[in-house]
């Protein structure tokens, strides 16, 4: 009894199909492809399936588009729809090779407006989808502007920035200062890739990236391009990229990169590197030495000669010292010579001198030694005394480090250095007087014969 009933529930089965036109057998030939294409270029988009006894007037065919959340019917069997018929540049076509079928979505030179997801459907009894194949389209769209700079800009309708070469304009930041620093850029389709540069450094690994798809148009026919944004609020410049390339590159896969570049400014605290001198009591005249570099300039500068803190500053002439300071026709950033001298030594003068140089990042001393040393013998070599680059204020801060010799050793070093050259001097000697006294054998040997 239940064999039977199965027997019948088949037959329902098949006089349902018969009746609505589906074919009993039925798959998809071809999978969706991806499509990276150049404005002006053709493309034909495909849809292969499988079916027995195929109907078409009962199972109708279609392409649809997508773009974002947008969705278009573009055909309906061989009939295009608006807007794709009055571009004149789509077309439909099915070829019929019983079992197999295509059908075919040609687009004839593309246009950005074409960009999206392109879907075939093969529908059956009460419209169902029954099959599908969904190809992507990708028309490249080039970069149309970008922005580098500390601004935290917006891109709208109403406000964009011109694409430019920036590389006479400059980003200032504070040296060692965590900064807000952002390349934006408009337009690009595929989405484009950044990168941003410091010098020859690529440092886009450091940076957050945010994309966004816009789109632009008549429905169905939108530009889609992306506003692509990367930005970090921890940049941090050194001192030492003061002056240095700051390059954002933006490139659409398959098209050649748009870039924009500026300089970077660093403003840093003083740096000063001293050179201590060396006197003997009585001798007139004599200059205590030191550079000092500093972005932005300077806003005070002097030298503390005592221990009661007197400071004698630019220009200024108290107990027998005076200061100069070379600062005419130097840039920000540049070496200024500093000195501070002493009409006459006494034994009281050989002690230790502190400089002071302040801009408005930051107040820094060093300290700088006058040495005594005995006239009659040589002087000793230089040694220098640099302050470090860091942001402490108000510090006093010491590295020495010896051109020659060690200050200990200096007075042997220059006798043996004398003693040196005059080995040297006997040797050449000696070997001249041998080669006389050959020569003259020689010579002598030869007027025997």
């Amino acid at each position: 009894m239940a064999s039977g009933i199965d027997i019948r529930c088949f037959i329902a089965v098949l006089l349902l199909q018969f009746k609505s036109g589906w074919p009993q057998s039925f798959h998809m030939l071809n999978r969706g492809s991806t499509y990276v294409m150049n404005e002006g270029e053709p493309l034909d988009l495909e849809c292969e399936f499988y079916a027995s006894e195929y109907d078409l007037f009962n199972n109708p065919l279609l392409w649809r588009k997508t773009q974002l959340e947008e969705e278009t019917q573009i055909n309906m069997m061989r009939n295009l729809n608006t807007p794709y018929r009055e571009t004149k540049r789509f077309d439909v076509k099915f070829d019929q090779q019983n079992p197999h079928y295509t059908l075919t979505l040609s687009i004839n030179s593309l246009t950005r407006q074409d960009s999206g997801n392109y879907t075939c459907e093969i529908r059956g009894p009460q419209s169902a989808v029954q099959g599908l194949v969904t190809h992507q389209v990708y028309v490249r769209v080039p970069v149309t502007s970008i922005y580098l700079g500390v601004k935290n800009i917006t891109w709208g309708d109403e406000q964009r920035a011109i694409h430019r070469d920036s590389s006479t304009d400059t980003v200032t930041f504070k040296a060692n200062t965590a900064s807000f620093l952002q390349c934006a850029a408009q337009g690009g389709y595929p989405p484009p890739g950044i990168r941003i540069f410091v010098g020859r450094k690529d440092v886009t690994d450091t940076f957050k990236m945010r994309q966004t798809t816009l789109l632009t148009g008549e429905r169905g026919l939108r530009v889609m391009e992306y506003s692509s944004h990367v930005w970090t609020d921890a940049f941090i410049a050194r001192a030492g990229d003061d002056g240095r390339r700051l390059k954002c590159s933006v490139t659409v896969s398959g098209q050649d990169s748009l870039s924009t570049m500026t300089r970077i400014k660093v403003n840093y605290a003083p740096f000063i590197t001293c050179y201590p001198s060396y006197a003997y009591v009585g001798e007139t005249n004599v200059d205590i030495k030191c550079t000092v570099r500093a972005q932005p300039s300077l806003t005070d500068y002097g030298w503390i000669i005592d221990s009661n803190g007197t400071k004698v500053g630019k220009g200024e002439v108290i107990n027998e010292y005076w200061t100069l300071l070379k600062d005419d026709d130097v840039l920000p950033g540049e070496d200024m010579l500093a000195k501070l001298y002493l009409r006459k030594v006494y034994k009281s003068s050989f002690r230790t001198y502190i400089i002071i140089a302040e801009n408005d990042i930051a107040v820094k001393k060093q300290e700088v030694d006058l040495i005594q040393y005995d006239r009659t013998t040589p002087r000793p070599p230089p040694v220098t005394t640099t302050s470090k680059k860091d942001r402490n204020t108000g510090s006093v801060n010491r590295q020495t480090g010896f051109y020659l010799f060690g200050s200990a050793s200096s007075v042997y070093s220059s006798y043996r250095a004398y003693y040196i050259v005059f080995l040297m001097f006997l040797y050449k000697v000696c070997f001249k007087m041998k080669f006389y006294l050959h020569f003259e054998c020689v010579i002598r040997g030869i007027s025997n014969k």
